[in-house]
């Protein structure tokens, strides 16, 4: 709990991206009642999402059911994942009150309450649209669930940033960008455009605050939080994963109509293993950088005396990272 001797003497982290930062808060702040056309309905038999989204969906499978299970699939998975950004919008809210309150600095209290906001606007709109498609929203798998709790609990700066800017921050850049990419209504459009907009403003201050992080620290500490991030990265990334079970999968179908439904989701995800290997080949030759992996590298974690030093020199998807493009994705 703060004192006001403590605001009295509250310092600068006297680095000059985060108050251009906050800046760019005021600049590019942006109202859903007025960017957002919500005129145009969400009409209850519209999939919402291009074909290539749902889960499963590249597999010949997939591809082979009717016209109608799969628009019924890919509407559910599109509100799985608007839930799961939902609640973890409501947890990176959660984070940046307690980085506001904690920080000694001023430009990171300023950033905090800024980004707090922005978190609070998309879960808005988020809720919005789930309200809009008139349906109950699909609950989040167990997982996530339990790492947002391990999120909620922690009490330290460094690592509240840390779990913010390589899990809550750059895993849902890699889903909103899948999502904007395949979006077919206007409002999805306008909503994942301007979120993106301002999750790139968040991950910049978590790499600055943790490349300074890095910078100050002893070499021992310094291989001690590489070591740990690292770790989760690297866990965290083996191409573009899907996270949703097949029981849901499977459920989903049913729903639809589909015969032999539990068959059909098994032949789906076996073929789903080729999908992936062809992501992590994408990610290992640096032709797609996920962006965990990208904030990892502009953060600093990737200099060449950590890598040699943790034996990561020559892990694949760090050789990937380090060979791939700035844009690849």
């Amino acid at each position: 709990m703060s004192k006001t001797f403590d605001l009295l003497h509250l310092r600068h982290s006297g680095t000059g991206l985060v108050e251009g930062l906050f800046k760019k808060a005021h600049s590019h702040n942006w109202d859903p009642e007025r960017d957002v056309d919500w005129s145009v309905p969400f009409e209850a038999e519209d999939p919402l999402m291009a074909s290539g989204w749902a889960p499963y969906s590249r597999t010949a499978t997939y591809k082979a059911l009717p016209k109608r299970a799969r628009a019924h699939v890919t509407r559910r998975s599109f509100s799985f994942m608007l839930n799961s950004l939902r609640l973890g919008e409501l947890v990176a809210e959660e984070i940046c009150f307690k980085v506001g309150l904690k920080s000694r600095l001023s430009d990171h209290k300023a950033h905090a309450a800024a980004q707090a906001m922005d978190e609070a606007r998309h879960a808005f709109v988020y809720t919005r649209i789930l309200d809009a498609m008139e349906e109950t929203p699909e609950e989040i798998d167990p997982r996530t669930r339990a790492t947002f709790d391990q999120v909620l609990a922690l009490e330290t700066v460094p690592d509240m940033v840390a779990w913010e800017q390589f899990y809550l921050e750059s895993l849902a850049m890699n889903v909103l960008r899948h999502a904007k990419a395949h979006a077919r209504h206007p409002v999805l459009k306008q909503v994942f455009t301007l979120n993106l907009r301002d999750e790139s403003r968040h991950m910049g201050f978590g790499v600055t605050y943790v490349a300074e992080q890095l910078a100050q620290s002893d070499e021992t500490d310094r291989m001690a939080f590489a070591r740990r991030w690292l770790d989760q990265i690297l866990t965290l990334s083996f191409g573009q994963q899907d996270p949703t079970a097949i029981t849901r999968v499977t459920r989903w179908l049913f729903e639809a109509g589909v015969d032999n439904s539990v068959a059909l989701a098994g032949h789906m995800m076996q073929e789903q293993g080729a999908v992936l290997q062809a992501e992590y080949a994408a990610a290992v030759d640096g032709s797609r950088v996920p962006q965990e992996l990208k904030s990892a590298r502009r953060a600093g974690l990737m200099a060449p005396d950590i890598l040699e030093a943790l034996g990561l020199a020559r892990h694949p998807l760090i050789v990937g990272a380090l060979r791939g493009r700035e844009d690849a994705a």
